[in-house]
């Protein structure tokens, strides 16, 4: 490989890690809410003649209300204590979006896809030599490393 080519290599592989950058900036991080606060959310959507937090006692947990008091402590637009400002918690939420938290069998599932996904890319990688050196002399030893250190291959 020459330098020039070396070189180019570098220019595209930190343009993609910039264009990732400016990706993750435009948007920003939605709050991630427990599944009975989404519940309380969706129940919103639809019942919209909701009078307080108290038509929400059978849906949130105690793991709700506490998730819905430290979100009111960090963000002080909501006031301090209070159920109805815990209802405006939850009509926000439904306006701006929110992320619903992993279930415990979600989370305990992610290993097995990432490590499906990268052998998917090791695969296209070998299929399709022609993509080029930087993805068979760096991208390729570091999904191998990778897939190593999740479980290897099953073969």
């Amino acid at each position: 490989m020459s330098e020039l080519e070396h070189e180019i290599g570098m220019l595209k592989a930190e343009n993609f890690k910039l264009r990732n950058e400016v990706e993750r900036l435009s948007h920003p991080k939605l709050p991630v809410v427990p599944v009975d606060v989404d519940e309380a959310i969706k129940d919103l959507k639809t019942h919209v003649n909701a009078g307080s937090i108290n038509d929400f006692k059978d849906i949130l947990t105690e793991k709700g209300f506490l998730w819905l008091n430290d979100f009111q402590y960090k963000d002080r637009r909501f006031g301090f204590g209070g159920l109805n400002n815990k209802f405006f918690i939850l009509s926000h939420l439904a306006v701006t979006g929110y992320e619903v938290e992993k279930s415990k069998e979600q989370v305990e599932e992610q290993p097995n896809t990432a490590k499906q996904n990268i052998e998917h890319a090791i695969e296209t990688i070998k299929h399709d030599g022609h993509l080029g050196t930087i993805q068979t002399d760096w991208v390729l030893p570091d999904l191998e490393k990778a897939l190593a250190e999740i479980g290897g291959n099953d073969e």
